[in-house]
C-alpha cells in the first residue's frame, strides 16, 4: 500500500495491522511483543490516547517491514502527532509534503509519463473545478470527500465524478478514504488548442469570486493610454514579477490553495 498521504499514524497502523492480518488473530499480540509494550498500551495508542515512543515507532517500522522512504515518513508522523505547538507542527507538516512530494516525482520517474488525450484535457480543461480539486488535494485538510465538498459548495455527484476522473487518469490516488495529488500541475504550451479554455474556466472562477469577496483578495482593473514603447516595459515588469513569484511559490509549504491570473492586452 502507499502510506504518502497519511497525518495520522494510528489510523495508518490500524489500516498496516487489517492489511497483515488479513483477519486473522493475534497479530497485534505479536506488535505488541515487537516494540515492546504492554497490550492495554498498544491498545490505548491505537484507539487515539496516548502515544508510541520514537523509538517504539522505529520498531512497528521494522515489524512492517517498511522501507527506508516509507520508516522516514511514518516517523514523521508521530512527530507531528506528537508535537505540542502549532509551530512544531508546521516544520513537521513540510517535512512531509515534501516526502510525499518526492516520492510522487520518483513514481513519475519509474513509470512512463502520463499524458492526457486530447478528450481527457478537453474535459480537465472544461471547468476549473478539476483543476481546483487537484489542487487542494495537495494540502491535508482538504484530502477527503467531505472536506472538498464544503470548501468548493459543489453536489457531491459533481465530486465524485471530478475525483473518479482525477483517479482514473492517474492524477491522484485513493489510500484509506484519502485522495492525494500526484502532481498538482498539468503542464500546458503557449500554442495548446486547450489554453483559450482554461484561462476562460478560471476567469469565470474569478468572478464568481467577487460575489463573495475575501478579506486578502487583491483585484485591480483600469483602461489606460500608453505609448507602445511603455506598453512593452510594463509587460515586462509583469513578466519579470510572474518570474519572481515562481520564485516564491516554488519552495513555500503548502498550507492554502490560491489563484492568480493575470491579464494585459491592447484594446
Amino acid at each position: 500500500m502507499n502510506i504518502f498521504g497519511f497525518r495520522d499514524y494510528k489510523e495508518l497502523t490500524l489500516i498496516l495491522i487489517d492489511e497483515r492480518s488479513q483477519g486473522q488473530r493475534g497479530l497485534r499480540k505479536e506488535l505488541a511483543t515487537a516494540i515492546p509494550c504492554q497490550m492495554s498500551h498498544l491498545t490505548n495508542v491505537l484507539g487515539g490516547h496516548g502515544h508510541f515512543t520514537l523509538e517504539q515507532a522505529e520498531r512497528v517500522c521494522d515489524f512492517f517491514e517498511l522501507n527506508e522512504d516509507e520508516k522516514d515518513f511514518y516517523l514523521c508522523v508521530v512527530q507531528l502527532n506528537r508535537a505540542g505547538t502549532p509551530q512544531l507542527k508546521k516544520y513537521f507538516e513540510k517535512r512531509l509534503w515534501e516526502m510525499q512530494r518526492s516520492q510522487g516525482r520518483e513514481k513519475a520517474h519509474e513509470s512512463p509519463e502520463i499524458k492526457l488525450s486530447y478528450e481527457m484535457r478537453s474535459t480537465f480543461f472544461s471547468s476549473w473545478l478539476y483543476g481546483a480539486v487537484l489542487v487542494l488535494l495537495t494540502l491535508p485538510q482538504f484530502q477527503n470527500r467531505e472536506a472538498l465538498q464544503k470548501k468548493l459548495n459543489v453536489s457531491s455527484e459533481v465530486l465524485d465524478r471530478v475525483l473518479a476522473f482525477l483517479v482514473e487518469n492517474k492524477l491522484c490516488y485513493k489510500t484509506a478514504g484519502h485522495f492525494v495529488a500526484k502532481d498538482p500541475y498539468v503542464e500546458m504550451s503557449y500554442n495548446d488548442p486547450m489554453i483559450s479554455r482554461f484561462h476562460s474556466s478560471w476567469r469565470v472562477r474569478a468572478l464568481q469570486q467577487i460575489e463573495t469577496p475575501q478579506q486578502d483578495d487583491l483585484r485591480y482593473s483600469a483602461t489606460l493610454t500608453i505609448s507602445e514603447g511603455d506598453f512593452v516595459k510594463v509587460r515586462e515588469a509583469f513578466n519579470k514579477a510572474l518570474h519572481q513569484t515562481a520564485k516564491i511559490t516554488g519552495p513555500s509549504s503548502p498550507e492554502v490553495a490560491a489563484v492568480l491570473c493575470l491579464d494585459l492586452f491592447k484594446l
